[in-house]
């Protein structure tokens, strides 16, 4: 404890294994919420965009250390616990965020001492604070505490799962903000958690929030968050809601109305653009009562949404609300109107035939005549908690699952299928970390003129990338000798690393 009887919070983000600058939210969140309930407690926020902390110096200068911990974090994570235990007096550490919440039982069995928060971070870590102080130095008791995970005598032990009440969590402390903007990084903001339609196979949304449903933020907690984003010179923040227009268009609409209030009267920059996710189903709601229009007035200007595949029958064991024809209208919608689309799309899955994949291949060919810098060439990551992943289970599809990677590896049943995977995965991992860089770069704080130079670069790798699919296919198919298949997917990677040196270089 501090001489003054405060107690020493350290927030630490790990970082991610892409190289990308994405405001650390989290944490920030977490840390606006303590201030606001706990002002006994003294707190740190630290973010990792290299391994050259002071692990010891950090450690040591808390009593509490919470660790948000992403997919790739796990050798990071082996080095800060083992300076942990190298420390004469140690402080509880606290493991959150996805690494946690879907990977606990591997977590606690590495890391048997830890405390695992499953999902939602603010009453768990409000709670641990608390338990803590009135332990008075002995070990905390934890049992009351929701959201948790940790191991004592008996084993494991799960406390209850609680959602937040999103219209009481006060407004992150943005210790990050000015320099995430100055480094052209991603600056990143909250609306809404949860998911109106939450029963997509593949998806872990209802173990992350603990149960179904859509919670939105207060509209004027929304307002107040972009009016700082603008004071701080932000101009392009990315919503991370998975769901951005819910069940209601009201609250999508009352929300576009006090946006253009506050942008009226300068509290918002005029020229700020926003980034959101939305179901397709939504967009087309939105665009027959009008929504759409009044979200591109606002400056709403590129959306994210999940079509998945151009295969009925992969749709349906994806699990997915909509249709091929209505997913491409949503894309058309927004199209229409000027807006900028990214889409999700599953290409591969255990499952997949060949004919499948041929459809895809056709469905992608029109769909990348409105759309040209997506990716369209993922496949699935079956995660813990999903209904994919119990299907496989049951199968035996599934190999031990991947902690650093948060997903469970799989083969392909069809031979020809697996072998056209093989081959790209071979040609994503050759030049990976300078992709998700220009990715990165298109959608950091850039001007207009920086953005859309990127983008083409974008869209020319994209083009690169499906040419190689398609003649991966092909020869698959018997449809082009290995000869010519072989010469045009040699093509493609040099017309890769050539794109990739100039960008590299400019």
């Amino acid at each position: 404890m501090l001489s003054n009887g405060h107690l020493r919070l350290l927030l630490w983000d790990l970082g991610t294994r892409r190289d990308e600058l994405n405001e650390p939210l989290g944490i920030e969140e977490l840390a606006g919420v303590v201030a606001a309930r706990q002002p006994m407690v003294h707190v740190r926020l630290h973010w990792t965009r290299s391994e050259a902390d002071n692990i010891d110096e950090l450690l040591a200068g808390a009593d509490v250390v919470g660790l948000s911990a992403k997919a790739g974090n796990v050798q990071f994570l082996d080095r800060i616990l083992a300076a942990w235990d190298n420390l004469p007096t140690k402080p509880l550490v606290v493991i959150g965020n996805m690494l946690a919440t879907l990977g606990y039982e591997e977590v606690l069995h590495r890391w048997p001492h830890v405390v695992c928060v499953l999902g939602e971070g603010e009453s768990a870590i409000t709670g641990i604070l608390q338990a803590v102080l009135a332990a008075g130095g002995d070990r905390p008791r934890l049992e009351s505490v929701p959201n948790l995970v940790y191991a004592d005598a008996g084993g494991l032990r799960t406390t209850n799962r609680r959602q937040e009440v999103l219209t009481e969590l006060p407004l992150p402390q943005r210790d990050f903000l000015r320099d995430t903007i100055a480094k052209g990084g991603i600056v990143r903001v909250e609306a809404s958690r949860g998911c109106e339609w939450c029963a997509c196979t593949f998806c872990c949304i209802k173990a992350k929030y603990g149960a179904r449903g859509w919670r939105p933020f207060r509209q004027e907690r929304i307002v107040a968050d972009l009016a700082s984003i603008s004071e701080a010179g932000g101009r392009r923040p990315y919503f991370t809601d998975e769901d951005f227009f819910g069940p209601d268009m009201n609250h999508v609409r009352g929300l576009c109305a006090a946006i253009l209030e506050a942008k009226s009267c300068r509290r918002v920059n005029q020229d700020m653009r926003f980034f959101v996710s939305a179901r397709p189903g939504s967009v087309l709601q939105a665009a027959e009562d009008g929504t759409l229009d009044l979200m591109k007035e606002v400056g709403f200007r590129e959306v994210f949404i999940g079509i998945e595949s151009g295969s009925p029958s992969q749709l349906q064991r994806y699990g997915k609300r909509g249709d091929v024809p209505s997913h491409t209208q949503s894309v058309r919608e927004l199209v229409s109107r000027g807006i900028d689309v990214d889409f999700g799309f599953i290409l591969f899955d255990p499952e997949m035939t060949l004919d499948e994949l041929k459809e895809n291949i056709q469905y992608l060919d029109e769909l990348s005549r409105l759309v040209c810098d997506a990716r369209p060439t993922k496949d699935l990551r079956v995660q813990p908690f999903t209904h994919l992943h119990d299907k496989y289970q049951r199968l035996g599809i599934l190999k031990s699952f991947d902690l650093n990677k948060l997903e469970y590896p799989w083969s392909c049943e069809d031979k020809h299928v697996g072998e056209v995977l093989a081959e790209l995965l071979k040609y994503d991992a050759e030049d990976e970390d300078d992709v998700y860089r220009l990715q990165a770069a298109t959608r950091g704080e850039v001007s207009l003129e920086t953005q859309e130079s990127l983008k083409d670069r974008l869209c020319q790798l994209r083009a690169l990338d499906w040419e190689l699919v398609k003649s991966l296919v092909a020869r698959a198919a018997e449809e082009l000798s290995p000869s010519v298949a072989a010469n045009a997917i040699e093509r493609v990677r040099k017309a890769k690393h050539e794109l990739l040196s100039t960008w590299r270089a400019a």
